[in-house]
């Protein structure tokens, strides 16, 4: 059975991939709202922000809900959130936080190439 949830998301998913950032949040917001957030929508709503490079404190409140919230079988992985909130920190001027967020990411998941690389890039730099 397809939720409206599932719905909600899907358009959000259409928008975001148009580039179409602010449009997209107004669907995944529906998606997050009150004690049971779809995660999939509670994700990309942090995504979508660090897309568009908007209100990255509001994607990492995001993204630490889905980190609290993500079991081992959730997709996208919790590594792929810490991840994302290293970009938002990145993108924040953070890169102390940055760098400690893809370094999480990494003891999830140790081969995750976009932590890697991102940590590579931001420890060479300094």
């Amino acid at each position: 059975m397809t939720t409206e949830k599932v719905l909600w998301h899907r358009k959000g998913m259409a928008l975001q991939g148009d580039e179409k950032y602010r449009e997209a949040l107004e669907y995944f917001e529906k998606c997050v709202k009150g004690s049971d957030p779809y995660l999939p929508a509670l994700y990309q709503a942090a995504r979508t922000r660090i897309l568009g490079e908007f209100e990255q404190e509001r994607a990492i409140e995001l993204l630490d809900r889905y980190i609290e919230l993500a079991t081992a079988n959730t997709e996208p992985s919790a590594a792929a959130a810490w991840w994302r909130k290293g970009i938002a920190y990145e993108q924040l001027g953070d890169n102390d936080k940055a760098i400690t967020s893809y370094r999480k990411s990494l003891e999830l998941d140790r081969e995750f190439a976009n932590a890697k690389q991102a940590l590579e890039r931001l420890e060479a730099s300094q």
